[in-house]
């Protein structure tokens, strides 16, 4: 193991045993009070939903032009990977935009934040140019809050136009990590300002969906693993093809037995449901309550 796979591995497992018992109090705060605020975020994390809501089977192409807003440099193939080989595939558009700079791990990794994040785009860029489709656009931003939120907004729907996008992949709404919130943020205040309905798919990364639609991937599963392959960086401190690929083989028990083996879940909502949903999300958390920033 070399020296910064073993400093990435120390910092991920130093922090738990730091916070871990300490989080349990707030856990107890945030899960036992305000119980009217938090109660579509209690029905949305059991098995009520999944048992009422069952997903649509459907296939590419997904729109006639698709955008997938990602996070971080891995977000994109980890939650829709799939989805953007079959699109892709099927002659339609494809774009990708980055929200965050990717370079919050820079200390773990052993490199400054410039070496980080031009490491991490790197890896985007080379995944985009396996696909086929245009270099992604990178926003860069560290903290999407204060200062940072406008321009991002405005990039965002800079995207949605040129692009002429009819279809956005981002990370699911109820996805705890905190950049991927924010992002939901953003992005809910870009297409309201659109003036256009965008459906608007949300995809899994660090949290499950309540899945409403869902892709069959097995004839791309194996270059979406590829794909996740090419983020080295990131590899190095979780084995995220594995994982994801456990998971989407997991999510093939919504078919039949012998119908598929590998598929992505989705949560589809036009985005002017979408809008109104991250506001009132946004309204009851408030950004001191979103969580803890995180970098993955």
């Amino acid at each position: 193991m070399s020296l910064r796979s073993a400093a990435r591995r120390f910092y991920r497992e130093l922090m738990p045993l730091l916070y871990g018992r300490t989080n349990y109090k707030l856990f107890l705060q945030r899960s036992f009070e305000n119980l009217e605020a938090r109660h579509a975020a209690v029905v949305c994390s059991t098995n009520v939903l999944p048992g009422v809501i069952r997903p649509v089977r459907i296939t590419a192409p997904f729109g006639r032009s698709m955008l997938v807003v990602a996070p971080h440099q891995d977000d994109e193939v980890i939650g829709c990977g799939g989805c953007m080989v079959l699109q892709k595939t099927a002659g339609a558009d494809l774009h990708v935009v980055f929200t965050q700079d990717g370079g919050n791990e820079h200390a773990a990794d052993g490199r400054t934040r410039e070496e980080q994040v031009a490491v991490r785009e790197g890896e985007a860029l080379r995944v985009a140019e396996e696909l086929g489709i245009p270099a992604p656009r990178f926003l860069r931003t560290t903290h999407m809050l204060g200062d940072e939120e406008e321009p991002l907004v405005s990039g965002l729907l800079e995207e949605v136009e040129r692009t002429r996008a009819d279809v956005v992949f981002t990370p699911f709404f109820l996805d705890y990590n905190y950049q991927h919130q924010l992002t939901n943020y953003a992005l809910a205040e870009a297409l309201d300002r659109c003036g256009r309905d965008v459906k608007v798919m949300g995809y899994e990364v660090w949290g499950l969906t309540v899945p409403n639609v869902i892709v069959n991937i097995d004839e791309v599963h194996e270059e979406k693993r590829r794909l996740i392959e090419f983020y080295e960086s990131q590899l190095s401190g979780k084995d995220y093809a594995h994982g994801i690929m456990g998971l989407n083989m997991f999510h093939s028990l919504h078919f039949g037995a012998g119908e598929c083996r590998y598929a992505e879940r989705f949560f589809e909502m036009p985005s002017r449901d979408y809008t109104r949903v991250v506001r009132s999300i946004r309204a009851e958390v408030g950004e001191a309550e979103v969580g803890v920033p995180r970098a993955f």
